[in-house]
């Protein structure tokens, strides 16, 4: 048995997220904080990756897959061709650059098309969420083979797709699943078997974002839905994985929220936020009114800081 954790990179910034939050059904500390805006910040993100692969047994041999898409990063390229065939623990680094398209599901789709016959199991993840921990594979592949109609195992978490692509994406409430940042394990069985389907990994041939979202992210991980298999959650006290900006920070990492974490949540989306923005529409009509309403904000966040 052999398998291949793929991260997919490219160098270009990152929108700065600094406090992981809550997101998804189920509700998780899934919306991962990032602060990544250079090239520089992407390599030692690049390096912490190899230094936890040494750092860690993942419980079966196994290499690290590194597919950069390029965004013309002379440095960050150069990067990439050096630490190409370099040995890590249990395995190697297998590192390149391949061209800018359909953000990380492509070059997923690219590592898998390229590697399929050297593999048995494939770990798709993104830079900015780390996969750590002693038997980090193992665990995985045992939940995946535990049943034969598991088809993946996220490694984020698995979540309900929202109605507003249930059309475009042809679902419906009993197969709008998929799981966040399409980060989880497959078996080569299983992405063969969606590749013989839909002709690749599912990813959108070009750089719209949203559409990369929606034909990425959504579509390949709901493909094993449609082809009749399941995701599978790890166990919910087993954390295999966590946004690489909290662990370098020493922010301990917890997958689900507390009832007071649940219900401020919910008071925000439901409550707070459409009457914060219904009070804009009004103060906003006139300069003076918008001027008093904000100089109130900043009086009101110095004295409860």
């Amino acid at each position: 048995m052999k398998a291949a954790k793929v991260i997919a990179t490219c160098f270009k910034g990152k929108e700065v997220i600094e406090k992981t939050r809550l997101t998804g059904d189920p509700l998780g500390f899934f919306y991962h904080s990032q602060n990544f805006t250079n090239t520089n910040d992407i390599i030692n993100l690049l390096k912490l990756h190899i230094d936890l692969e040494n750092k860690f047994n993942p419980g079966c041999e196994r290499d690290l897959i590194i597919v950069n898409a390029d965004t013309g990063s002379i440095e960050g390229n150069k990067f990439i061709e050096e630490i190409n065939n370099n040995k890590i623990n249990n395995g190697k680094i297998i590192s390149y650059t391949k061209e800018n398209y359909g953000l990380s599901f492509g070059s997923y789709n690219d590592a898998f098309l390229k590697f399929e016959k050297n593999y048995d199991y494939f770990l798709f993840t993104e830079d900015d969420w780390l996969i750590l921990n002693d038997n980090y594979f193992k665990i995985g592949i045992d939940v995946l083979n535990s049943n034969p109609n598991n088809g993946m195992v996220p490694y984020v978490a698995k979540t309900k797709i929202h109605k507003l692509h249930w059309e475009e994406l042809g679902l419906n409430k009993l197969n709008a699943i998929g799981c966040h940042g399409a980060t989880g394990l497959l078996s080569k069985k299983m992405l063969k078997m969606i590749v013989n389907k839909y002709g690749c990994i599912p990813y959108h041939k070009g750089l719209d974002y949203r559409q990369s979202i929606v034909n990425g992210e959504l579509k390949f991980p709901n493909s094993v839905v449609k082809l009749g298999f399941e995701i599978v959650d790890l166990p919910e006290n087993i954390i295999l994985g966590m946004p690489a900006y909290d662990y370098m920070r020493n922010i301990k990492y917890k997958k689900f929220p507390n009832l007071f974490e649940t219900i401020n949540y919910y008071l925000q989306i439901n409550l707070i936020r459409p009457l914060k923005k219904n009070i804009w529409k009004v103060v906003s009509i006139s300069n003076i009114t918008k001027k008093f309403y904000l100089n109130t904000l900043s009086y009101l966040r110095k004295i409860f800081k």
